[in-house]
């Protein structure tokens, strides 16, 4: 309980500094069996917030390989994504109706193509 008191007032003495600081000036002073254990722990456990300040940032994870389909040169839309985007409503003769879109995306180029279609029925997609 003591050594944890002078670490602290140390601590906050060297404003906020690291263990080894913190260490250097209770050393100073007094002499702590295993002393940079000591500090170590005292601070990890009582100042959450000088370990905010001192922690890493999330790594992020790694990207995982491509698709051969986009790593060769191919013809454009030789491989592609299909998307449905919808229902959006529109307005016709008969009046407001529900119509889908069907987005083909080019693996290779990213290029675009867009099909309107009455449903999402397979029948409908073949004449698409």
């Amino acid at each position: 309980a003591l050594t944890r008191l002078i670490v602290l007032a140390r601590h906050k003495e060297s404003r906020h500094a690291g263990v080894s600081q913190t260490l250097a000036n209770v050393r100073k002073r007094y002499g702590i069996p295993s002393g940079r254990a000591s500090v170590k722990r005292i601070l990890r456990r009582h100042y959450m917030a000088c370990r905010r300040w001192n922690v890493k940032p999330f790594k992020l994870p790694a990207f995982p390989p491509l698709p051969k389909e986009r790593r060769w040169a191919t013809r454009v839309f030789q491989n592609i994504s299909l998307y449905y985007v919808g229902p959006i409503t529109l307005r016709d003769l008969t009046g407001p109706c529900e119509r889908w879109v069907a987005l083909f995306s080019c693996l290779a180029t990213r290029a675009i193509h867009l099909e309107v279609t009455k449903n999402l029925s397979a029948e409908q997609f073949l004449h698409v």
